[in-house]
C-alpha cells in the first residue's frame, strides 16, 4: 500500500558556469529584463539566515548583509550597466524571477496518471567566476494528501528536463499545460533562453545530465509512527535518496558504514538523505515539528548550506578538467583561481548551530570536497613542476649557447 504526503516541495538545480569575460554582460542580460529582480537580503526578513551562519559564510554568500542603507540606495538608482559592473564584484548575487498571477506554471507527468505541478519560484545564484544556479521550486497540486509514488515519479522525470537525452526517453516527457509551456520543448527553451550565447560549461558536461534535486516530504502520521516504524518504510526513503521511480521495485541494502554516509538524523520521525545528485529530508507528520518548523529551516538555511558545499564542488571540478585538458591560459586560470578565498577556504566553521554543522560536514563529505581538493593541488604541483623543469632546460640551453658562441669567437681568434 502505498504511503501518504501530507506535505512537500522540491527544488531542481540546475548549475552552469558561464564564460568569463561575458559574466558582466550576462548580469546585465538578467538585470534589463524586468522579469527578473536583484535580490538584497535583510537582516529581519531574512532573521532565519542572518543568525545561523557565522560572518565568513555570509560575507560569502550574503554580502548584502553588510551593506549600508546608503550604498543599498545608490545599487538601486544605477544605470544597468553601472549595476552590472558593481554586481560582477560581489562574491554571491541572487536574482528571482517574477511569477505572478498571470504566470503560474502548472503542469502534469504521464497523461494516464495526470500528476499536476507548478512551479511557484525560480531563482538565479551566481558566484563571481560564473558558477551559477538556476533553480526552481515545485510541488505536486492536492488539497489533501498524495500518494508518495507520485512524488517520487515527479522527482525522478522533472529532474530529467535539462537532460540532452531526454528527448530521447518517451515515457519521461513532462507535459506542460499552460500557455507558458505546452511540452517539455518549450520548458527548455526557457531554461536556454536564459544562458545561451553565456555557457561555458552546462550541467551536463561537468557534472550530471540532469538538474540535481533537492526535496522535502512530510508523510502523514499513520504512515510513521510508534507502531509503523521506519523499517516498514525504509525502501521508500531509500527511493527517494536516490530518486528512483515510484514503481521501482528492488529493494536496497546498505550497510552500517553505506548507511551512515547516505543518512543523517537529528529528530524524532526524520531522516536528512544525501548523494551527489540530491538530498532531501523524509519526516512524519506525528511530530508536528516536521510540517511546521523543520520545512522553512531546510528551505531557508539548510539549502545554502548544501548549495554553499554544491558550488565548491562544481568549482574544484572546473579547476580539475582545466588542468586535466587545459593550456597555458588555463593553467593561469587555475593559478588565480586558487587564490580565491572562497574555493580555497575550506570554512571549517560556518555556523554555531551543531546542526548546520553537522550538515555542512555531511554535505563536504558527500561532495568530496576535501579529495578534489588534493587531487586539484596535486595536478596544480604537477604543472609547476613541468614548466620549471622547461624553464630549467631553456636557462640550460641558454647558457650552452653562450658558452658556444663564446668559444665560437675564441676559435675564429686563434685562426
Amino acid at each position: 500500500m502505498d504511503i501518504k504526503t501530507k506535505y512537500h516541495y522540491t527544488y531542481f538545480f540546475n548549475p552552469v558556469v558561464i564564460e568569463n569575460t561575458k559574466y558582466e554582460k550576462f548580469l546585465l542580460k538578467l538585470i534589463k529584463d524586468e522579469k527578473w529582480n536583484f535580490r538584497m537580503h535583510d537582516k529581519v526578513v531574512d532573521m532565519e539566515i542572518y543568525t545561523h551562519f557565522l560572518a565568513q559564510a555570509k560575507k560569502v554568500m550574503f554580502p548584502s548583509f553588510y551593506w549600508s542603507n546608503d550604498y543599498k540606495d545608490a545599487l538601486n538608482n544605477m544605470s544597468d550597466e553601472k549595476m552590472a559592473s558593481e554586481c560582477a564584484k560581489m562574491s554571491c548575487v541572487e536574482f528571482y524571477y517574477n511569477i505572478n498571477d498571470n504566470f503560474k506554471v502548472q503542469g502534469k507527468i504521464d497523461q494516464a496518471n495526470q500528476i499536476f505541478f507548478e512551479i511557484s519560484e525560480i531563482k538565479m545564484i551566481c558566484f563571481n567566476n560564473g558558477i551559477c544556479f538556476l533553480a526552481f521550486k515545485t510541488n505536486i497540486e492536492s488539497k489533501d494528501t498524495i500518494p508518495f509514488s507520485d512524488l517520487l515519479n515527479f522527482n525522478f522525470k522533472f529532474k530529467q528536463i535539462s537532460s540532452n537525452y531526454a528527448k530521447y526517453k518517451a515515457t519521461d516527457n513532462i507535459y506542460i499545460q499552460t500557455n507558458q509551456f505546452d511540452n517539455l520543448d518549450t520548458m527548455l527553451n526557457f531554461i536556454n533562453s536564459i544562458t545561451d550565447g553565456y555557457v561555458k560549461y552546462s550541467n551536463d558536461d561537468l557534472y550530471s545530465d540532469k538538474m540535481f534535486v533537492y526535496s522535502y516530504a512530510c508523510i502523514d502520521q499513520s504512515d510513521w509512527n510508534q507502531e509503523k516504524t521506519f523499517e516498514d518504510i525504509k525502501d521508500n526513503f531509500y527511493k527517494y535518496v536516490f530518486q528512483f521511480s515510484g514503481d521501482y521495485t528492488s529493494k536496497m541494502q546498505l550497510n552500517e558504514q553505506e548507511y551512515n554516509e547516505v543518512v543523517y538524523s537529528k529528530w524524532e520521525y526524520s531522516k536528512y538523505g544525501f548523494s551527489k545528485l540530491g538530498g532531501v529530508v523524509f519526516s512524519s507528520a506525528s511530530n508536528t515539528f516536521n510540517y511546521t518548523s523543520l520545512p522553512v529551516q531546510y528551505e531557508k538555511v539548510s539549502m545554502y548550506i548544501m548549495l554553499l558545499a554544491f558550488y565548491k564542488r562544481i568549482a574544484l571540478l572546473v579547476l580539475d578538467y582545466k588542468l586535466t585538458y587545459g593550456n597555458k591560459e588555463a593553467f593561469r586560470f587555475v593559478q588565480n583561481s586558487l587564490n580565491d578565498e572562497i574555493i580555497n577556504n575550506h570554512f571549517n566553521q560556518i555556523s554555531n548551530s551543531s546542526n548546520g554543522m553537522s550538515l555542512w560536514n555531511k554535505w563536504s563529505s558527500v561532495f568530496e570536497l576535501n579529495e578534489l581538493h588534493r587531487q586539484v593541488d596535486k595536478k596544480y604541483n604537477r604543472w609547476l613542476d613541468l614548466i620549471k623543469t622547461k624553464r630549467m632546460y631553456m636557462f640550460l640551453a641558454s647558457i650552452i649557447f653562450v658558452l658556444l658562441l663564446i668559444l665560437g669567437i675564441d676559435v675564429t681568434g686563434l685562426i
